[in-house]
């Protein structure tokens, strides 16, 4: 936390959080306690997670002030990839997933392709 403050640090993201898992002890309380000192910092913080199972909620999720989830969908043609906001406080949010693609240009949300998952 001294760090991200002493270097005017104003994002970060932690890739993932369960290596998160491997260094602390208690794991619960301890990733909540430093989840909680992160947000303290004013620092937008993102946390990678991967999850298989997408109804199961962890403490990080009920921390965060947003959840988004990527989706992966192996069908006939080719993998069919995914986005959806879950959680974002403050603001009325879609929950349906909507088609992504990359390019050299970065990521793109296809508004009007809902995914069927």
């Amino acid at each position: 936390m001294a760090f991200l403050e002493h270097n005017d640090i104003d994002r970060a993201v932690i890739d993932s959080t369960t290596l998160l898992q491997h260094f602390f002890g208690d794991t619960s309380g301890e990733i909540t306690g430093f989840l909680s000192s992160l947000k303290q910092t004013g620092a937008m913080i993102l946390l990678i997670s991967e999850m298989t199972d997408p109804t199961s909620y962890s403490d990080e999720h009920y921390l965060a002030h947003g959840v988004i989830f990527f989706h992966n969908y192996l069908e006939s043609g080719g993998m069919t990839r995914g986005i959806q906001v879950i959680k974002m406080r403050g603001t009325a949010i879609d929950c349906d997933i909507r088609r992504i693609s990359f390019s050299d240009a970065g990521l793109r949300v296809h508004p009007g392709e809902k995914i069927k998952g």
